[in-house]
Order: C-alpha cells, then structure tokens, then sequence
C-alpha cells in the first residue's frame, strides 16, 4: 500500500488497505493512510470518514487532527481548522510546522496578534527556521511595532544569513529604519 500511495496509486493504494482492513478491522490507525487516499482522489469527504473513525478511536492522535485540520483549510473552514491544529500543537509540541500553519491562517484572517504567538512558538520550537522569524517581522510590521519587527527580521539574517528569507529580511530592515 504504501509503495501504491508513494507512486501516486491512490486507488490500488486503497485496495490493498481495505484487505488490511477487511482482515484486521482494529487497525483503525490504517484508516489515516485511507483517509490520506480519499484525499489525494479528490474525494474529501470520504477522507473526513476515514479521520473522523480515528479520531472516534483515538481523539488525540495528532495525525488525524492535522488531516482534518488540513481538510478544512481546503474546504474554507478556517475557524475549525484552528481548533483542529490547536489540538494537534498541544499532542505535538515539539513539531514547529503545526503553529506556524495556525499562525498563517490567523495572519490571512487578519487576526495579527494570534499570528503573532503562533509564530514565535514555531520559532522557539525550532529558533534556526527563518520563515516564522521572517513572517514574525512582517506580523509586527502590520502592529506598527517597529521595534519587534527590526528584531525578528535581524534574527532571521542572523540564523540564516545565505537564504532568500535572509535577503527579505534585509530589505524589510532598510525599509523601516529609513
């Protein structure tokens, strides 16, 4: 199954998941990888099945609060999508793309200061990341907090000095100490 879904087999993925299934029925973490499947079909709400039947049997399992999460974004649904990733931040804390992605859909629903703490989670989670620093920068740019923002984009050429974001950060530095 997972040579299938690796290959972008998605239906001879899921046949063969399915027989696991049919033969193991406890497997319910199986689902995750047939959710995953539905996904990648096009068929979301068959892979919202699969996770919610995970989450039926394990509601913590931070792999199937992700996937639903995810699936909300897709669906536009940003608001559960928050609740879904939140839940996962707290079973994972050592994983600094959940808040990042939280601080992201708070930054485009223009809630700036829960972009904020999200954002400065996923760089204390993993401080030598420059996209959080960098988006930091820019969530205190929209504050009009100037001084924050200098920081975070200075650390950002700091951890990073050879990286695209480094040269963003460097022109969003000139910018606002002009």
């Amino acid at each position: 199954a997972s040579t299938f879904y690796e290959q972008k087999q998605y239906a001879q993925a899921l046949e063969k998941l399915n027989m696991i299934l049919e033969e193991y029925p406890e497997l319910y973490q199986i689902r995750l990888n047939t959710g995953n499947c539905y996904r990648e079909m096009g068929e979301p709400v068959k892979a919202m099945e699969q996770y919610e039947l995970v989450l039926a049997e394990e509601p913590d399992h931070t792999g199937a609060l992700v996937n639903v999460g995810d699936m909300k974004v897709r669906s536009g649904e940003l608001d559960d999508a928050v609740t879904y990733f939140e839940k996962a931040i707290t079973q994972a804390p050592d994983d600094e793309v959940l808040p990042f992605n939280v601080a992201e859909i708070y930054f485009d629903q223009g809630d700036v200061d829960k972009a904020i703490e999200y954002y400065q989670r996923a760089s204390e989670v993993r401080p030598d990341w420059p996209e959080p620093q960098l988006k930091l920068g820019y969530a205190y740019i929209n504050n009009a907090d100037m001084e924050n923002a200098a920081a975070a984009f200075q650390k950002v050429i700091e951890v990073a000095p050879d990286t695209p974001q480094a040269a963003m950060a460097k022109a969003a530095l000139d910018s606002i100490q002009q």
